[in-house]
């Protein structure tokens, strides 16, 4: 078939008429679609994971262990966001298993929150129920069917009546007294609800760099789509919250029990002090020793230190070496000077997130959480050889201040030996009050942590629509009906073009 371009102008201006009859007509019905279609409404809204700087007071340190804040966790966070587990909560709080559409002359409206009638069934159903009802002058005639295969229809009188169903017994409740008209009532089963919200709701980061986390979904109702991003909004903060306040409650456990043993350790070598004093008649010592003042006090700090790092060693490896705490997070936040081992906890507290998160929406089974567990397990040998390092480099150190005190130990030989006890004693006890101001001062960082009402995530901007629906549009309605009125004729032209050959 060769067909002239000049040929097809002939024919479309010799039959003009054609073209102006099928725009006419297209419109029309372009028209009658535009009026009849529901309009539909975009729903955004937005909220920033805070990111806390590494050096940060203990508060953010815990934060930052739980895996809040930073780029790499944000793609995680979204997957919390479309849990079926956050999300079957919305619905459950929503009640969003049952939508309830009035059927109109234009198109059909759906009801809410507030709607003229309520359908309930006694027990669940496992598919999906639509329930049509007509309701005149008191009287409700009511279908109820379930793919093709099941149907149920009645005549129940108002304001409440129930009928037998293939879904059970189903009870009809009118609300609103005035009501009439055809309602449909649409009932999904509760994972069906959970899903069809998750493929509704379009959740994305702003941007590669960005912490920022957006929101997203069209609806013909958007009081409804609002109300279930901002209640999905607000439980992922309570949860987060709660997230937060278990690990500081769990550092605030371990610090307890280390303050009560330290005190009680300060309040013997001071009773021991006192007692040396007393048995030796010791009024002031101080003013006989004031020339080793500063080479002590420099010794006692040292020494302080060194045991302080290797309390917080030995205790984070008798939590690692616990079985009950095999996926749990450790406190990373209590003052560790070796500073690869210090990453390498953050390491494994961040893993240890991760897979808490994860197994939101997978199983144990699941191939990544099984990886997960490898790199978990991989991470801990790690952390446990790096505290033996951590421990060996601390035992050179305290040999290395043993043999510098045996030459200050020299120098002091001509001290009585009642002074040079004296001094033994006076160094244990500072170096027991040191430890205890430290965890005290520990404590008190993390006991502001607990009366924190910070949340991990912060709402940018609750849900919202623009007044304006996304669809259907006048403009692009009026554009594609004029393009198919003449589209039409040719298409016309062609038929009987090639009819004719």
């Amino acid at each position: 078939m060769d067909i002239q371009i000049k040929e097809i102008i002939v024919w479309s201006l010799k039959r003009w008429y054609w073209f102006a009859i099928s725009v006419i007509l297209c419109c029309i019905l372009g028209g009658v679609y535009f009026l009849c279609k529901a309009p539909v409404y975009k729903v955004n809204a937005s909220l920033m994971l805070r990111q806390n700087d590494r050096n940060g007071n203990a508060q953010d340190e815990m934060m930052r262990m739980m895996g809040f804040g930073g780029d790499k966790i944000t793609g995680d966070e979204v997957e919390v966001l479309t849990s079926r587990r956050l999300m079957q909560q919305v619905v459950d709080s929503l009640d969003l298993t049952s939508t309830y559409t009035l059927r109109t002359r234009r198109f059909s409206v759906i009801q809410y929150p507030q709607h003229d009638i309520t359908v309930t069934l006694a027990e669940p159903f496992r598919a999906r129920v639509v329930v049509d009802v007509r309701l005149s002058d008191g009287v409700a005639r009511v279908r109820v069917k379930s793919g093709w295969t099941h149907r149920s229809k009645a005549v129940l009188t108002l304001p409440c009546d129930t009928m037998s169903t293939f879904a059970g017994l189903l009870t009809l409740t009118l609300n609103n007294p005035e009501a009439e008209g055809h309602y449909r009532v649409t009932i999904l089963p509760r994972a069906n609800a959970v899903e069809r919200n998750i493929q509704q709701l379009s959740v994305s980061r702003l941007s590669k760099e960005s912490n920022i986390i957006c929101l997203a979904t069209t609806s013909t109702c958007p009081q409804r789509s609002e109300d279930i991003i901002n209640t999905l909004l607000d439980l992922y903060n309570v949860e987060a919250a709660a997230d937060k306040m278990r690990l500081a409650l769990q550092t605030d456990r371990f610090l307890r029990e280390r303050i009560a043993v330290v005190a009680s350790q300060l309040d013997e070598a001071e009773v021991q002090l006192e007692e040396y004093k007393r048995e030796h008649r010791i009024a002031n010592i101080t003013a006989a020793a004031e020339s080793y003042r500063s080479t002590e006090d420099q010794y006692q700090r040292k020494a302080a230190e060194l045991d302080a790092q290797e309390s917080v060693l030995n205790f984070i490896a008798a939590q690692l070496n616990r079985p009950e705490n095999a996926y749990s997070v450790v406190p990373g936040n209590l003052g560790l000077e070796n500073l690869p081992l210090q990453n390498l906890i953050d390491d494994y507290n961040h893993l240890i997130v991760m897979r808490a998160q994860l197994l939101v929406t997978a199983a144990e089974t699941n191939p990544a959480v099984v990886q997960l567990g490898e790199q978990i397990d991989a991470t801990r040998n790690g952390v446990m050889k790096g505290i033996t390092e951590a421990r060996e480099a601390i035992r050179l150190r305290r040999e290395h201040e043993k043999a510098q005190q045996q030459q200050y130990n020299t120098r002091l030989g001509a001290v009585p030996a009642q002074e040079r006890r004296f001094l033994e004693l006076q160094r244990d006890r500072t170096a027991k009050e040191k430890q205890y101001l430290y965890l005290i001062a520990k404590q008190e960082e993390n006991t502001l942590l607990l009366a924190s009402d910070v949340v991990p995530a912060k709402v940018v901007d609750y849900a919202g629509h623009d007044p304006a629906p996304v669809a259907p549009k006048l403009k692009t309605t009026v554009i594609f009906s004029f393009l198919i009125g003449l589209c039409l004729p040719l298409l016309l032209f062609f038929g009987l073009k090639i009819k004719e050959d």
